[in-house]
């Protein structure tokens, strides 16, 4: 009790969280020197298996203390990096960080058959409009969004024709990359002069000059079968998680 309410006025947050954790944030004007008193006790105080540091740049200068004490670097975001050590028996159990990003394309079929294609400024090849998605966004949403963003083209989800797993991309992260079948609500392009050179409704077959073994395969995408999209609520987050499967 007196050391929470020290840490309280001294700007050190102690909680316990999920998966036996115990968990200190640090404010960029905190006193630090209760830090070390508030690890010791963290773990003599209770059942954990792994406790964690938020430290902003401000407080940077516990960082190698930190260390010799065991914990490595977890994270960071923005101005806020966050420490780590696992107190449990063996290796530890405590997942990566971010290790995939989530990139989308939307394909969007008109009815003579055309396809919504792009060039990128300085891209020599046609490809379908995409991009990375957004932290708390669902496919469908990055697929309409990014199609927007770059053509002017609002659409409407369908389903998801393919995805792509790939491994050794930006920061040494893997890539999933998913490919929506969308359908077009506009059919005028008004191009973002940003990202693209060039944009328009083109034959799907104009994707098999592309040298990406994806797109290439997508020139043929009229022959794959669609996978729906079934919406759910996650039972322990209580957030929309989506489903996708293919019926027989």
């Amino acid at each position: 009790g007196m050391l929470r309410k020290a840490l309280q006025t001294r700007r050190l947050t102690s909680t316990l969280g999920a998966h036996r954790s115990h968990v200190i944030k640090l404010e960029s004007t905190a006193d630090i020197s209760l830090l070390d008193t508030c690890i010791a006790e963290g773990v003599a105080e209770n059942d954990i298996l792994s406790q964690w540091v938020y430290v902003p740049m401000e407080c940077g200068g516990v960082l190698s203390g930190l260390k010799k004490q065991g914990f490595e670097y977890h994270h960071a975001e923005k101005s806020t990096g966050v420490v780590m050590r696992w107190l449990g028996a063996g290796a530890s159990k405590v997942p990566d960080y971010a290790t995939h990003r989530v990139g989308v394309a939307g394909m969007v079929v008109r009815e003579d058959g055309n396809v919504l294609l792009v060039k990128e400024r300085k891209g020599k090849y046609w490809k379908l409009p995409g991009g990375h998605a957004d932290l708390g966004e669902t496919i469908p949403q990055t697929a309409v969004r990014e199609v927007f963003e770059e053509t002017g083209i609002k659409t409407e989800f369908k389903s998801i024709l393919a995805f792509r797993h790939s491994h050794g991309l930006s920061h040494g992260r893997s890539d999933l990359y998913f490919v929506c079948l969308l359908s077009p609500l506009s059919t005028t392009i008004v191009r973002c002069p940003q990202e693209l050179s060039d944009a328009a409704w083109l034959p799907p077959s104009t994707l098999s000059e592309n040298p990406s073994e994806l797109n290439r395969a997508l020139a043929h995408a009229h022959t794959f079968r669609e996978v729906d999209l079934y919406e759910q609520t996650h039972l322990i987050t209580g957030l929309p998680s989506n489903l996708y499967y293919a019926k027989k």
